[in-house]
């Protein structure tokens, strides 16, 4: 089996974003995340620190969860994956998605 890494790289890139997530305002421990349960929330929200949404598949964050395009979202539903939770996330102080949170819940 192989294993990728995702990481973020800015340098020369126009088209990056780097998401802030405030921990004190996630419904639930930001450690949750990587339990493999279902999280009781259907959306996030969260502030742009820097950069451009542009056509970014994967949106990096302070937090390191695997945010991700509505493109990207679409392929994996495509191969009908189980145990995948979208969590919308949203620019904060507005109704714009930016991207999916991925909450693997069957690990």
């Amino acid at each position: 089996m192989r294993f990728f890494k995702i990481v973020y790289d800015y340098n020369g890139c126009e088209d990056c974003i780097f998401l802030h997530f405030d921990q004190e305002e996630l419904p639930f421990s930001r450690y949750e995340v990587y339990d493999g349960k279902h999280l009781p929330v259907s959306r996030l929200y969260c502030t742009i620190k820097h950069g451009n949404l542009g056509d970014c598949d994967y949106l990096a964050n302070n937090l390191a969860y695997l945010v991700i395009s509505e493109k990207v979202k679409k392929i994996l539903e495509e191969y009908k994956l189980c145990g995948i939770q979208f969590i919308e996330v949203y620019e904060k102080g507005t109704e714009r998605l930016l991207g999916y949170l991925v909450n693997c819940t069957e690990l």
